[in-house]
């Protein structure tokens, strides 16, 4: 499994219009194959962040996603909110145990 988190910073005068595309492309991104999560939030600290958790079956999964039309545009969308540089984690996860509470 792949493991993507990314924070991207958004410019607080488009941050309404910003939350809509990511919201509109979320729900897509959870429709691709090989998606097994896909969920974007704003940060509890700077409200202005937005953070992404992502996991994928595997490569292929994941270059699926890169490949996808929606990825590209919302790449060409997402660019005229930021006001920063994303910051982006892969991780590469080995195996996963659910934790009872």
């Amino acid at each position: 499994m792949i493991v993507i988190n990314a924070t991207l910073p958004i410019d607080p005068d488009q941050r309404d219009q910003a939350l809509e595309l990511i919201q509109k492309t979320a729900a897509q991104y959870r429709e691709d194959d090989g998606t097994i999560e896909f969920q974007a939030s704003t940060d509890i600290d700077n409200p202005n962040h937005v953070n992404f958790f992502e996991c994928y079956e595997d490569e292929a999964a994941l270059e699926q996603h890169r490949q996808s039309d929606h990825y590209e545009e919302f790449g060409r969308s997402i660019a005229e909110f930021l006001v920063g540089k994303p910051e982006i984690t892969r991780y590469d996860v080995e195996s996963t145990t659910e934790i009872e509470v």
